[in-house]
């Protein structure tokens, strides 16, 4: 129905939007080792299921995120690198085909896509950045175990580099109007 609008080569470029944008996010802050990268990757999967529920009284959102679902959001064919450089290209493309209100859920599917990969990984270990542990491989999980009881009910961390990641790609999908920023 909705496919039909677009190029073959357009449509697998919407498809993976969503996954790219996921894989950028979680490329912004390397650190955590393989935990986080798990927890990021369910992360990713989980929110590409919520959103068909959350969206399926939209016929093109229903359409694309179930194709989205169906292909591998590991894929190393989508070079996470451009997404910044591809929103507008993306933008236009929605705009020339889609009802306004289904150009906003997009956006929206993106920045839950965003909040959801930056929130997956847990309380990294303190000095535990260096991906293969290592001299700076922590104090034995202490740091996470006491950071998560000091935030108890204000939710998952977020850090300022991946707060900032999620205000410039609001910048990027002009989401503004329909997004709020993080406080950094």
């Amino acid at each position: 129905m909705h496919k039909s609008k677009f190029s073959e080569k357009d449509w697998s470029f919407l498809v993976h939007y969503p996954c790219r944008v996921g894989l950028w996010m979680s490329d912004l802050e390397m650190g955590g080792g393989n935990g986080a990268e798990l927890a990021e990757k369910k992360a990713l999967e989980d929110i590409i299921i919520r959103a068909q529920k959350k969206y399926e009284n939209r016929g093109f959102i229903k359409e694309l995120i179930r194709e989205t679902e169906e292909t591998s959001c590991d894929i190393q064919a989508a070079n996470d690198q451009n997404v910044l450089q591809d929103a507008p290209k993306i933008l236009n493309m929605l705009q020339a085909n889609v009802e306004k209100i289904d150009v906003n859920c997009f956006k929206l599917i993106c920045l839950d896509v965003a909040e959801a990969v930056a929130k997956a990984a847990p309380d990294r270990e303190f000095g535990a950045h260096n991906l293969h542990g290592g001299p700076e491989s922590g104090w034995f999980g202490l740091y996470p175990l006491l950071s998560s009881l000091m935030r108890l009910g204000r939710g998952p961390r977020v850090s300022p580099t991946e707060k900032k990641g999620i205000n410039i790609l609001i910048d990027a999908l002009k989401a503004n109007n329909i997004a709020v920023k993080w406080q950094v």
